[in-house]
């Protein structure tokens, strides 16, 4: 017994176990202490129950860390103290998995080849690894309606009544005379790049050096940094949309799934509104009454954000075609499965010829060869 103590604490094996090995103790260590804080109730320790870790964009790392952070999270799990969360595209984690075990897995070799069966057992599946980690898995659904409608009015605001600021001090009838009394509208900062973003609350332009967001900046900007070109700034009023624009985009609710989509459709369409020419833009939007040409390559963005593998395909199925009607037949899927096979697949065609022909376009204009010709390799740019 005296030689079992003093081989088991001694550092001559347990310095060879490898980090997994510490890890496993630190948190085995960790465990027992904040559970033996929880049951003396004394107030000057932390009183934790549980630890949660979330995990997300794992679908986004190769298939080695996919499993080294799988790996992980088993090792987590053996300690009550540790709940893991994990927000992931199951099909990258089991692609990663037969990538990462390609002689365990499925059967599959190193070229894609099957090999022998090495016994009589059906060989185990990434769905057999992942059962062994994942207690509650737990499928979000695709984005409904209601949740459509709001993510449309927090990302595409309506035009309103401008309110310009004044300040307080040009308030005080003593201080200044009624002719100085005039609205005070700020400038927007200076900046050295151009990107558009959207984020959770509202869809951000931030303009360039090269072209000022208003003449004001000549009498603050210092020599070197005033512009030297005469062209006219954007006008930031593209950036908010019409009442009848937002009304046509809620009607593309059945293409969209995913939150994700619907925020690339408020970027493109916005980069595609403020670079339509000033002599063009009366007729993009049309009278009051009547909506403009902007419901063309409105139409193609929705397309082109909810289905980015088939938009490129579509746009030039379309130029080639130019059928009667936005939707695609049942003739024309097998057309375009066959055609593109390389990098489409059937049912994704099914699926977006089954969404366009749930949506309200009545009223839309119908497809035009010199209409498509123009806004189609537009929109083109902002797709895969």
């Amino acid at each position: 017994m005296r030689f079992l103590k003093e081989r088991a604490s001694a550092e001559d094996y347990r310095r060879h176990l490898g980090l997994v090995n510490l890890v496993r103790r630190d948190f085995e260590q960790l465990s027992y202490l904040l559970t033996k804080a929880g049951e003396q109730k004394d107030a000057s320790l932390p009183q934790i129950d549980r630890i949660v870790l979330y995990i997300d964009d794992l679908d986004r790392c190769r298939a080695d860390r996919v499993t080294e952070v799988l790996e992980a999270v088993h090792l987590l799990l053996a300690f009550p103290l540790f709940t893991v969360v994990v927000a992931v595209d199951p099909r990258w984690l089991r692609q990663s998995l037969l990538d990462h075990y390609p002689h365990l897995l499925g059967g599959v070799g190193d070229e894609g080849a099957k090999l022998r069966k090495r016994s009589l057992a059906k060989p185990a599946t990434p769905q057999d690894y992942l059962e062994k980690i994942f207690q509650v898995p737990f499928n979000l659904q695709p984005m409904e309606k209601t949740g459509f409608a709001a993510m449309v009015a927090l990302l595409f605001p309506a035009a309103g009544p401008a309110k310009p600021e004044v300040q307080p001090s040009l308030l005080n009838p003593e201080a200044q005379s009624p002719k100085d009394l005039t609205p005070v509208i700020p400038i927007p900062p200076v900046t050295s790049a151009a990107p558009t973003a959207v984020t959770e609350s509202k869809v951000v332009a931030v303009q360039p050096v090269e072209t000022p967001a208003s003449p004001l900046l000549a009498t603050v900007l210092p020599e070197a940094a005033k512009p030297q070109s005469d062209q006219p700034p954007p006008d930031p009023q593209r950036l908010t949309l019409t009442k009848k624009e937002v009304a046509d985009v809620q009607r593309f609710q059945p293409l969209f799934q995913t939150p994700r989509a619907v925020k690339r459709l408020a970027n493109t369409y916005c980069l595609i509104r403020v670079g339509v020419n000033e002599d063009e833009w009366s007729g993009y939007l049309g009278p009051d009454e009547k909506p403009g040409i902007y419901r063309v390559p409105m139409l193609l963005l929705a397309v082109a954000s909810a289905f980015p593998t088939l938009a490129r395909p579509w746009m030039l199925w379309l130029q080639e075609k130019t059928p009667a009607r936005w939707q695609i037949a049942g003739r024309d899927i097998a057309d375009l499965t066959t055609k593109y096979w390389d990098t489409t697949d059937g049912s994704d065609w099914k699926l977006l010829a089954c969404n366009l022909d749930q949506l309200d376009l009545d009223g839309w204009p119908a497809p035009e060869s010199k209409v498509i010709a123009k806004w189609a390799p537009r929109v083109a740019r902002y797709s895969f």
